[in-house]
């Protein structure tokens, strides 16, 4: 009779474990989507995006000049968007080989094209490469980084 009450128990628990936690948040601090953002792109397998809405361009602009250095370590490419289209941040061309539409205010992508963060405003360049610094690769990758 105890076997049977522990073991309903235990079957209880770990469904409410399942069911709990099957709508939490992944390691990335998003839910993840299961769209590939860059494959079949220069970008996948090669290079980190942070996108940005263009309303924050003045916001990056002194960032991103001083900390070069550290976004190059981290192969981020800097994009904003403006009318539904992604630019370069540095030459302002435009970039034609991603189509997809990103409703987040800034977004990182990661190299397996995967969206690794999503916020809906202004996050900081520090931030962003403190965010960068957790991802598995990342921490793989630091050996090699240049002194900045």
């Amino acid at each position: 009779m105890i076997d049977i009450k522990i073991r309903s128990l235990v079957m209880t628990i770990f469904f409410f474990i399942i069911f709990y936690f099957n709508d939490s948040n992944s390691v990335h601090h998003h839910k993840r989507l299961t769209f590939n953002f860059t494959q079949g792109t220069e970008f996948f397998w090669k290079n980190r995006l942070l996108i940005f809405d263009h309303k924050y361009y003045s916001k990056y602009l002194s960032n991103i000049k001083t900390m070069e250095c550290e976004i190059n370590n981290r192969n981020l490419i800097i994009l904003f968007k403006f009318s539904e289209k992604y630019y370069y941040f540095d030459t302002k061309g435009i970039e034609k080989n991603l189509t997809f539409k990103l409703p987040f205010d800034v977004s990182i992508i990661g190299y397996d094209g995967e969206l690794k963060f999503k916020s809906d405003r202004f996050v900081s360049l520090k931030d962003i490469i403190l965010i960068v610094d957790k991802m598995p690769m990342r921490i793989k990758e630091k050996k090699f980084d240049k002194s900045c």
